[in-house]
């Protein structure tokens, strides 16, 4: 809760749409994670059964979506790798397909749709994240870190439920803590942006003041030449 306010206040301060796609992340993802773990059913929809299995999957959809719409502002997608920008616009269509057919599909139906669609998601955003990174965008970094610390959390948890890795209190909440180490870096991802695009303005209103400059300096010597060669006519 004190990261989806603290965001929201960034948020009306900047004016900036990668802290209001994050901040509908961070509130889904908690939705999703809390509904998973049936404390979502435990504190506030008691007794409904559409939550406890369609419900997953509408929340888990709006996740991705808003996950898909992070990504893309974020790593500035649209200008710097079209492919994946047009990739992932795919894939928040296939999002609003999933989250209307969890309130009238058959639970079954649906989830059979959502598990490729959520590994193909997990997939294509830290490879995103990882070519802008390799392509010098520095808030990258952040990005990549974040996911690696959430898949290796769910990964982990999801070995512990198999029985494939010891049940440690550590193992069954892997998914938790690596959840909350990337929304941690995400955050600190989003002020390093900030601070990247202001770094990025002043360059440029640097090179371009150097620019006005030179462009002046070459005027007032032609118009000194000009006057020369009209005083000595």
């Amino acid at each position: 809760i004190s990261m989806v306010l603290y965001n929201v206040f960034i948020f009306f301060f900047t004016k900036s749409p990668s802290y209001f796609y994050y901040v509908f992340y961070v509130i889904f993802f908690g939705l999703f994670l809390g509904g998973r773990k049936g404390l979502t059913q435990k504190y506030f929809f008691t007794d409904n059964v559409w939550l406890s299995n369609s419900g997953l999957l509408f929340f888990g959809a709006m996740l991705s979506i808003f996950l898909c719409l992070f990504t893309i502002e974020y790593l500035n997608l649209k200008k710097t790798t079209k492919w994946i920008h047009r990739f992932l616009l795919g894939g928040i269509v296939l999002g609003l397909i999933i989250a209307v057919f969890s309130f009238f599909t058959p639970y079954k139906a649906t989830v059979k749709l959502f598990l490729p669609y959520t590994l193909l998601i997990a997939v294509i955003v830290p490879i995103a994240g990882a070519y802008s990174m390799a392509k010098g965008y520095r808030p990258a970094k952040y990005f990549v870190f974040a996911y690696f610390f959430m898949i290796i959390g769910a990964v982990i948890s999801n070995l512990t439920m198999s029985d494939v890795l010891p049940i440690y209190p550590l193992f069954k909440e892997a998914i938790i803590i690596g959840g909350s180490l990337e929304l941690i870096l995400l955050s600190m991802g989003l002020a390093d942006r900030f601070n990247y695009q202001q770094e990025q303005a002043f360059i440029k209103e640097k090179t371009l003041t150097g620019q006005l400059e030179s462009m002046k300096n070459e005027l007032e010597e032609k118009v000194i030449e000009r006057t020369q060669e009209l005083t000595k006519i």
